[in-house]
């Protein structure tokens, strides 16, 4: 499914994460290229140490030759210069025509987040192909994708995933779960009380499961709770988790892109944003049958 991957590295330890992803959903002829990004900044930080091997080395093969070499044979390393990590990549993924980016699990804390900024979300801002980001922390030992989760909720958004998530099951031989979360309503009571649902779950999962049906041929999982907290825990029961990607503006971003971003720090398993509707491969509609209404 994909033929042309990037990978982007940063030498430490997450690189190791991004190439082991690369290979589990890559195949035999894949074309795989290690992408680090020089930024541009008046600023130093942790990455000035890295340039300066870089520097020093004459090249790129001598400071990713780990990496290189997890990789495996044909893999090639590149370098963008870019103000940021996500607009380095995202130039990487034009310059090549990527159909994936995999990236290490970067989550940053406390002073390190402020000074360095978070480079999953400087790219998901930006991705024009879909983004797979490894968990951030390694199951043990090598596990293959046997089970493939996607976040759905009938968006156009969701529908791409849905889409994305057939095709890679299809192509690893994988099972598919589509997942909808149905999110309480709220409803306060009154001035200084506190809000609460008063709608039954049962019914709302029941009548969601009726009106979902099946998509892509699968029955849809239908749970009731907070989205993010959900598809976290859902994470920990596949190997890989899709979901769509909203990119609509920096205000849609803040608020729409906050899901992704979310599960990018807190997924169990590794996470696949897949490319929003205007820069996905032009397919059809996911086949969706809805279960019929006693009456």
């Amino acid at each position: 499914m994909y033929d042309n991957v990037l990978i982007g590295v940063k030498g430490d330890a997450d690189d190791h994460r991004a190439i082991d992803l690369a290979h589990r959903l890559a195949f035999s002829g894949t074309r795989l290229t290690l992408v680090h990004v020089s930024v541009i900044s008046a600023l130093a930080s942790e990455r000035e140490g890295l340039e300066l091997e870089i520097n020093a080395s004459g090249g790129l093969v001598h400071a990713f030759a780990d990496e290189l070499a997890l990789a495996g044979a044909g893999t090639r390393v590149i370098r963008e210069h870019a103000t940021s990590v996500g607009a380095g990549l995202q130039a990487a993924v034009a310059r090549l025509n990527a159909d994936l980016l995999v990236l290490g699990s970067t989550v940053h804390r406390g002073l390190d987040r402020l000074l360095e900024g978070d480079d999953v979300a400087s790219t998901l801002a930006r991705a024009r192909c879909a983004v797979a980001v490894a968990e951030s922390m390694a199951r043990p030992g090598w596990r293959p994708v046997t089970k493939i989760g996607v976040a759905y909720d009938g968006t156009p958004d969701a529908t791409v995933a849905v889409e994305h998530a057939k095709r890679l099951a299809d192509s690893l031989g994988a099972g598919l779960t589509p997942l909808y979360v149905a999110e309480p309503h709220i409803y306060a009571t009154g001035f200084g009380m506190i809000a609460y649902p008063v709608e039954d779950p049962e019914s709302v999962v029941a009548a969601a499961r009726k009106d979902l049906g099946t998509v892509a041929g699968e029955e849809v999982k239908v749970i009731y709770g907070d989205p993010s907290s959900e598809l976290a825990r859902f994470s920990g029961q596949v190997d890989v988790l899709v979901c769509g990607s909203r990119r609509q503006g920096a205000v849609s971003r803040l608020v729409l892109g906050s899901m992704a971003l979310s599960l990018s720090r807190h997924a169990c398993c590794p996470l696949i944003i897949a490319p929003a509707p205007q820069h996905a491969t032009p397919t059809a509609r996911p086949e969706t049958t809805t279960t019929a209404h006693g009456g």
